[in-house]
């Protein structure tokens, strides 16, 4: 698991995509987030609300992918990474 800020980095970008499931039983609505850090690391989590009166369950962040800031710069890497994911209907946060 893990952390979304660590001791040296910030967190330069951040998307959030939150979505309702009709036809599933047992979730009500689902949510996923992407983060970058300013080491070109990027982080993915994901939580559920249940149906049922036990609430939320959050997976907590989980290191997705490491970007190539070297080869391109950390600017390139998050608007390229922003038009992915904007088209797949996620809204920018940070």
């Amino acid at each position: 698991m893990a952390k979304l800020t660590t001791k040296g980095t910030t967190i330069l970008a951040r998307w959030r995509k939150e979505w309702d499931t009709p036809d599933d039983d047992l979730v009500s609505a689902r949510v996923r987030e992407y983060a970058v850090r300013s080491n070109g690391v990027v982080l993915r989590r994901y939580a559920v609300w249940f149906r049922s009166d036990t609430g939320s369950h959050d997976y907590g962040w989980k290191v997705y992918a490491r970007g190539h800031v070297g080869y391109t710069g950390v600017d390139d890497y998050i608007q390229r990474l922003g038009e992915r994911l904007e088209a797949l209907h996620y809204t920018r946060e940070v």
